[in-house]
């Protein structure tokens, strides 16, 4: 049987042979291993979980650079790495999705939401902050008032 073995450099491990998704699997000898390999990469300000980018991406290698390479190439919106498309909760495969500021008038005031909106689990994953300006060409967003007439919606992942 193949165990992990730590890499000096960044003290992490890769996947014993057998392992998916870091749950422990039953192995064709009948052996446990515990599988050490990290849920989710490293070197953006969001977790992504390597479950997610093999529902995309079903032929990256079973290494932990090929799942690092993968979230920060460009989404096929051409906009997003493809990090950015999980925060966002976009498919990172559609040339069309996007994340989208959406504005609405309810009795006369202006009602900020945002597109796609996730199911209520999902959003309690991550921080909207709304932000608005009184003009374009000033470039000082900040929280919203009665003087914003644009808006924009920033997502994170605590």
């Amino acid at each position: 049987m193949e165990h992990a073995k730590p890499r000096v450099a960044d003290r992490r491990c890769e996947a014993p042979k057998g392992c998916e998704d870091g749950v422990l699997q039953e192995l064709p000898s009948a052996h446990r291993t515990t599988c050490l390999r990290p849920a989710a990469t490293y070197s953006s300000s969001a977790s992504r979980i390597y479950v997610w980018l093999r529902g995309f991406f079903p032929h990256t290698p079973d290494e932990y650079d090929a799942y690092e390479s993968a979230a920060k190439d460009t989404a096929a919106n051409g906009v997003n790495k493809v990090w950015e498309c999980y925060v966002a909760g976009l498919v990172p495969t559609n040339t069309m999705d996007l994340f989208r500021t959406v504005i609405s008038i309810s009795d006369g005031k202006p009602q900020i939401s945002w597109e796609p909106r996730l199911s209520a689990e999902e959003e309690a994953k991550r921080t909207y902050t709304i932000y608005g300006c009184e003009s374009l060409t000033d470039g000082s967003w900040g929280p919203t008032n009665a003087a914003s007439r644009f808006f924009r919606v920033k997502v994170a992942m605590p």
